[in-house]
């Protein structure tokens, strides 16, 4: 029988989601710790999760897994905080270095500025927001990719799709017959989880339910000007290229036209509608920006966005019925009978609909849209609206991509010398599904406590925490499975750290198993893999990083253990680093 057994812990910060200057919190943030730091010697907790040894990622590690591999892990923590598997990685044969001679990541080669992503440094996916409520019915299925790795599908399909639900009303959010959310629930501040949210038995979410910290917010729509009105245009089979904006009352592409655009193009319309295989595709640095006021259709295998790998090039904004000097198109009510029941005259906004297999890659908003994914049909990105409908076989691909600009410095030349990259691998990962198992707490699948280190400052001045016989659960949580240890467990620890300019500061991390580091939530190390007898060592220096002198900065670290015999483990660095303080937790425990 599985037991929740509620306990008050420290040491851990739970992952805080910042979108348009609002906070979503999965679950309760954590205070600092009032940590006392001697010149000797300071402790840092985190979370360890044991695994069983049936677990695919540790049951059976191919001789393809040893060895140090890079190139697995996105290059940023996913929308919850915990490193995303991405697939594509190698391994390495000859490591890359410093110029002092330590190994770093590949990705870090002759790199002195790393990826920001945090919240206002550039686009943010809106992920999947609604003001009312959502729908998803008949074999359907809502997951997630990150398009800043590359299209969707292989490795990069994920369980983390984020969805954020304003309404409070009974059955706002409905998953039933036969279909699924792989991701998170988060719903309105006070809601109802039991009320609002309701899945049947053929049904299922996979991830958290929880709560937002406040209302979730819709950004401000600002209406472009592409020109005057041509009123309506019609494309009909053929090809066809668009490269200036364009103003009109209805679009209309049909007999398997092709439409491409070509540059940086707006387009404003009250209805656009795509039939008959009918495509807009991008040329190479083409952007689309469309606003529509009233209804966007495809319909019978259309597709607007050829490439599902960069949704974000398509803006669709789904804006309020205005037309200057023309009211008496805001009263048409009989150009469509399917809209006979449509009541977004009352909402100021407008409809999407994708049917009989069509394909839409794109980021969405208007704070009254209603979006309707049915018959097959694939939506790639990210929407923020009143109103979701995923029906009859259909998907939506929810885009976790976080807004990352890199600094550029121009040319560097920091002296490294390059590595050399061995076979393609997959470190012994067996899929995204189960590498995202890792650093959360799953019932049925792993077990977890926090545990403490000790760094111990030497005659250098460096602190380190270094053990040959790092097995902190031994004979506790779901045991050692016949095996002199208990072998099988990650180990996450989240800190806070004080950069000085000045003063070189780096982190070591040496071992048998799979180790990667964080910074501001960037990758700075990538230790994939399982080391042989020796283990295998990577740096990091601050240095490379966008950090400014005083700053307090982010470093989390992410270990496995997956090797049955040794279990090495170590850290090295001049910082003082800090753990925090976390809300009650849960400890799940097995009992007969």
């Amino acid at each position: 029988m599985l037991t929740a057994v509620p306990v008050i812990t420290t040491g851990v910060n739970r992952p805080v989601l910042v979108a348009w200057g609002v906070v979503w919190v999965l679950l309760a943030a954590g205070s600092a710790a009032a940590q006392e730091v001697s010149p000797q010697r300071y402790q840092l907790t985190g979370v360890v999760r044991d695994f069983s040894s049936s677990h695919a990622d540790f049951a059976s590690i191919e001789a393809s897994s040893f060895g140090v591999h890079a190139g697995n892990i996105a290059l940023i923590l996913g929308p919850d905080g915990r490193p995303v598997f991405a697939g594509g990685g190698s391994g390495v044969w000859f490591p890359w270095i410093d110029s002092a001679g330590h190994p770093i990541a590949p990705h870090m080669f002759n790199f002195s500025c790393s990826l920001d992503p945090s919240p206002g440094s550039g686009r943010t996916s809106l992920f999947l927001t609604v003001r009312e409520g959502i729908e998803v019915k008949d074999f359907s299925v809502v997951d997630s990719f990150d398009s800043n790795l590359g299209p969707y599908g292989g490795a990069n399909v994920g369980t983390d799709a984020l969805l954020l639900i304003g309404g409070t009303k009974k059955d706002s959010v409905k998953i039933k017959k036969h279909s699924t959310v792989n991701g998170h629930v988060l719903i309105a501040p006070g809601a109802d989880a039991g009320k609002v949210i309701r899945v049947d038995g053929s049904s299922n979410i996979t991830g958290t339910i929880g709560e937002m910290d406040q209302p979730a917010e819709f950004p401000v729509i600002e209406m472009a000007d592409p020109g005057p009105n041509v009123g309506e245009l019609e494309y009909e089979g053929g090809e066809h290229t668009i490269s200036s904006n364009l103003r009109c009352d209805e679009l209309e592409l049909e007999d398997g036209a092709i439409v491409w655009i070509d540059g940086e193009v707006v387009i404003q319309c009250d209805t656009l509608e795509m039939e008959d295989g009918a495509e807009i595709r991008l040329l190479p640095d083409a952007t689309l920006t469309l606003f529509v006021s009233k209804e966007l259709k495809l319909k019978e295998h259309s597709k607007l966005n050829m490439d599902p790998g960069n949704p974000q090039l398509v803006s669709i904004y789904m804006t309020p019925r205005v037309h200057e000097g023309d009211a008496e198109d805001d009263d048409d009510e009989g150009d469509d009978e399917n809209d006979k029941n449509d009541d977004d005259d009352d909402h100021g906004g407008g409809k999407i609909e994708l049917k009989k297999q069509s394909q839409l890659a794109a980021w969405v908003q208007g704070d009254s849209a209603e979006l309707k994914i049915k018959d097959g049909s694939e939506f790639f990105g990210s929407f923020a609206g009143r109103q979701v409908k995923v029906e009859k076989r259909a998907s939506f691909h929810v885009d976790l991509a976080a807004g990352a600009e890199t600094t550029d410095p121009g040319p560097v030349d920091l002296g490294d010398v390059a590595g050399i990259w061995g076979l393609p691998t997959d470190s012994g990962i067996h899929s995204a599904g189960t590498f995202d198992e890792w650093f959360r707490d799953i019932p049925g699948v792993n077990m977890s406590q926090h545990h403490t280190i000790t760094l111990t400052q030497d005659a250098a001045g460096v602190y380190e925490f270094q053990s040959s016989d790092f097995n902190p659960i031994d004979n506790v949580l779901m045991g050692n499975d016949g095996e002199a240890h208990n072998y099988f467990f990650t180990y996450e620890i989240d800190a806070t750290f004080t950069y000085e300019q000045d003063a070189r500061q780096y982190l070591l991390v040496h071992g048998i198993g799979d180790a990667y580091v964080f910074v501001n939530g960037a990758l700075a190390i990538d230790l994939g893999g399982l080391g042989y007898n020796g283990g295998k060592t990577q740096y990091v220096f601050l240095d490379r990083f966008c950090l400014e002198d005083g700053q307090t900065a982010r470093i989390q670290i992410f270990h496995a253990q997956r090797s049955r015999s040794l279990a090495i483990w170590r850290l090295r660095t001049n910082m003082v680093l800090s753990t925090q303080d976390s809300a009650a937790t849960t400890i799940l425990t097995f009992s007969d």
